[in-house]
């Protein structure tokens, strides 16, 4: 089993079209990273076959920006990362606190590669999801 094969290949959300009119697709690190977002994205309970798939970091946009919340992000990141993206373990978060967000340097482990990897995510403060 090929490194490629194990992180897989999809199509790149959003959707976009390569040349030729194919839609275009992503693999490697790149797909991993928009499996987390994703997953981040996803709303707990609003799956109709798969309830528990999602995060909860809808709880999060009323919260004050202190660094109460960004402990909560932190374990509402980790929590989903666990559950729902067996690719990768979760290392680390660093946090940096604006007005109007929070921006999550999320850090992690590639299993199959031994990399060490990251993203950053922002959760944007009172914004209607």
């Amino acid at each position: 089993m090929t490194i490629r094969k194990y992180l897989g290949t999809a199509i790149k959300f959003p959707l976009e079209l390569a040349p030729g009119g194919k839609p275009a697709t992503i693999s490697d690190s790149d797909l991993i990273k928009q499996s987390i977002r994703l997953i981040l994205e996803e709303i707990q309970g609003k799956r109709l076959l798969n309830n528990a798939y999602g995060s909860r970091l809808d709880e999060v946009p009323f919260l004050p920006n202190d660094n109460l919340t960004v402990g909560f992000l932190e374990l509402l990141i980790e929590e989903a990362m666990q559950n729902f993206e067996k690719r990768v373990k979760y290392l680390d978060s660093n946090y940096t606190i604006n007005q109007d967000r929070i921006d999550a340097v999320i850090k992690f482990e590639i299993l199959q590669k031994n990399e060490v990897d990251s993203m950053i995510y922002p959760f944007y403060k009172n914004a209607v999801q």
